[in-house]
């Protein structure tokens, strides 16, 4: 494991300068030192297994079936834009063992982002924080919720599914989502940089009227469902004029929807009941209450 704490403290001395260092020029020479040495690291052999778990402001995901796991930071750039890196270490099923991925973010050239398929080469760069699996027949679709610090003027949340080929390319995007007759193949939100927008995956209730009757002339029984689902704020313009302007959007009040998986879907529930609070974690006899937002591992900082 020497070899691998070697590479390790190596890539934090990097990566600190990516965060300090005050020009642009000086950030991407350190981040193009950053991903050669981490590719380096990531090639040796049984590298998966080792976390890097030193490495504090990267955000590193794993799957839950050690199908891949994936490094991933952005560079804050001076004029208020950024832009995001990824390292994904996949299983390659034909020849049996883990590739390294680098994924090249393309967010300013895609066009309609919520439509495509994108794969390694065009990628709608984010910040990844939660990784949900599900399986659906004989494959995995694993849902991605990831922040995006966008401009001076705004952030973005999306929700990415992610399928893993069995040459171990990954593939982003994928016609899941069901709300009236939208048909994206991801999921993004945009909102005001002056709020904060809560998109998590959690435990709630929401209520739907059962079709059937149980008798003629009865009315439909209103049934409760307790389960996991992706919950988020829904965002109003601070103004009707405002509409489309989603530099001006924020949370409404007290207002949660939710998309729940069903049927291989991400199905859409409006005005959930999101009063349900997630059981809370006791650390030497402290009640730790959860925090209202998930966050990313490492939000970048702009230079003043």
């Amino acid at each position: 494991m020497k070899l691998f704490a070697d590479y390790e403290a190596k890539l934090r001395v990097l990566f600190d300068s990516i965060i300090k260092s005050p020009l642009d020029p000086l950030k991407y020479q350190a981040n193009n030192a950053f991903i050669e040495t981490l590719q380096m690291a990531l090639s040796e052999k049984n590298s998966f297994k080792y976390p890097f778990d030193s490495l504090k402001n990267l955000s590193r995901l794993t799957a839950n079936d050690n199908k891949f796991r994936i490094f991933n930071w952005a560079i804050a750039k001076n004029d208020g834009e950024f832009e995001y890196f990824a390292i994904l270490q996949s299983f390659n099923q034909v020849k049996k063992r883990y590739e390294i991925i680098q994924l090249t973010d393309k967010s300013d050239e895609i066009p309609n982002p919520e439509d495509p398929y994108l794969d390694e080469k065009n990628w709608f760069g984010v910040i990844y924080y939660k990784i949900i699996s599900q399986k659906v027949d004989n494959r995995t679709i694993y849902t991605l919720l990831g922040w995006d610090g966008n401009n001076r003027f705004s952030n973005k949340k999306v929700i990415e599914p992610l399928t893993i080929k069995s040459n171990g390319k990954p593939q982003f995007g994928m016609p899941i989502f069901r709300k009236a007759k939208e048909k994206k193949r991801r999921i993004i939100f945009e909102y005001s940089k002056s709020t904060v927008m809560v998109l998590r995956f959690d435990t709630q209730q929401y209520t739907y009227y059962e079709k059937k009757k149980k008798k003629k002339g009865s009315r439909p029984e209103l049934k409760s469902v307790r389960t996991e689902m992706i919950v988020f704020d829904r965002l109003i313009p601070l103004d009707p004029s405002l509409t489309g302007n989603y530099q001006f959007y924020v949370p409404e009040l007290n207002v949660v929807d939710a998309y729940v998986f069903q049927d291989g879907k991400w199905v859409f529930m409006e005005d959930i009941d999101a009063r349900n609070k997630p059981k809370t974690n006791t650390v030497n006899n402290q009640e730790q209450q959860p925090k209202r937002q998930e966050k990313p591992m490492y939000q970048p900082k702009r230079n003043p």
